[in-house]
């Protein structure tokens, strides 16, 4: 009977732990979801505010126009597409 008690205690004890274990997780996986997002509306902002300043038949409108979702597709999109010379450009009009 006491050995029958210890492991239901040792399983109980286990439990917690899992349970705790996978508490922490979520909590971590929230953090980052949540930074990730923060990022995420930070460099669509900047890249907003660069738009914002060049002539009108040179914005890029899903960029300038669009949700965050889709400014940081066409970002990704234009990254991909011309590496790094899409972001000179912009760099370039804005210091002239």
């Amino acid at each position: 009977m006491i050995i029958c008690r210890m492991v239901s205690l040792e399983m109980s004890a286990n439990i917690v732990m899992q349970h705790q274990f996978i508490k922490n997780q979520l909590l971590v996986i929230q953090i980052y979801f949540f930074f990730e997002q923060e990022v995420k509306k930070e460099l669509v902002q900047y890249f907003k505010n660069k738009e914002r300043v060049l002539p009108t038949e040179s914005k890029n409108l899903l960029l300038y126009n669009g949700d965050i979702e889709t400014a940081y597709l066409e970002i990704i999109n234009l990254y991909d597409t011309y590496g790094n010379n899409y972001f000179k450009r912009i760099r370039l009009n804005y210091n002239d």
